[in-house]
């Protein structure tokens, strides 16, 4: 955070643990993360580094390792080369916390975990809403009482600036949020 004062833009890139206990199938206890610093930017801004991030890193593998994305797309998942040039080539849609749960109570779905304010969104959430809009989806402002104290608190009062990127076939791959940068709120 220091470097980012001095620099703008910084980040870090490196093994990371959970420290809370986390044994289900999505969730490694141990990965490698990408942890951007950026000074003066705000929840659009982040969006749209996160969207350039993961379009970057794909079509970077899909150049380079043409192969490997073959035996990939014949031996593991039929079609994934298409999928993942779509997802190049998509522009994502981006939606607040409220309307997510907007979409998924009037789906025509038994929900095993039903979608409420307030809560977080469960991987049947998530998978429906990629469905939905057949694509990546930002969803963002989440509930203050759901999210990390140091996200920035939207005008509202009820909400925090937050993101969450769900995808289609994985869930949530990337979050982030805009830090509280007011002096008088920080001390």
């Amino acid at each position: 955070e220091t470097f980012a004062e001095a620099y703008g833009k910084i980040y870090t890139f490196g093994p990371t643990l959970r420290s809370e206990n986390s044994n289900t199938k999505t969730h490694a206890n141990e990965f490698w993360m990408i942890e951007p610093e950026i000074a003066f930017c705000d929840l659009e801004q982040l969006m749209d580094i996160e969207e350039d991030c993961l379009k970057f890193v794909v079509s970077k593998v899909l150049e380079k390792c043409p192969e490997e994305m073959e035996f990939c797309d014949k031996f593991i998942e039929q079609g994934l080369i298409d999928k993942l040039h779509k997802l190049v080539n998509s522009k994502f849609v981006r939606i607040d916390h409220k309307e997510a749960i907007d979409i998924l109570k009037k789906a025509d779905k038994e929900w095993e975990f039903k979608p409420e304010y307030g809560e977080d969104l469960a991987k049947e959430h998530e998978k429906y809403l990629t469905e939905y809009f057949n694509g990546p989806v930002f969803v963002k402002n989440w509930p203050k009482d759901i999210k990390s104290y140091y996200m920035k608190l939207n005008p509202d009062g009820e909400t925090v600036a937050g993101v969450d990127l769900e995808v289609p076939g994985a869930g949530e791959i990337m979050g982030g949020s805009q830090r509280e940068e007011n002096y008088d709120k920080l001390v």
